[in-house]
């Protein structure tokens, strides 16, 4: 997926639900990990945690 691909539907990742993968998912899953708060969305590995390997999975998503 592109910096800018547009979500058909919510998704895993797009956290600030503007149907494109961003900088501001990133921000807010930041937020998610340092704060130690579960969100369903933002788990994109499935593995019932937030950590730094979500984040990396969803820049990887952006960069793609």
């Amino acid at each position: 997926m592109g910096a800018y691909e547009y979500c058909e539907e919510e998704m895993l990742g797009d956290l600030n639900g503007d149907t494109i993968f961003n900088i501001q998912d990133v921000i807010m899953m930041i937020g998610y990990v340092l704060n130690n708060e579960y969100v369903f969305y933002a788990d994109l590995n499935e593995d019932d945690f937030l950590n730094i390997l979500d984040i990396l999975i969803l820049v990887n998503w952006i960069l793609e």
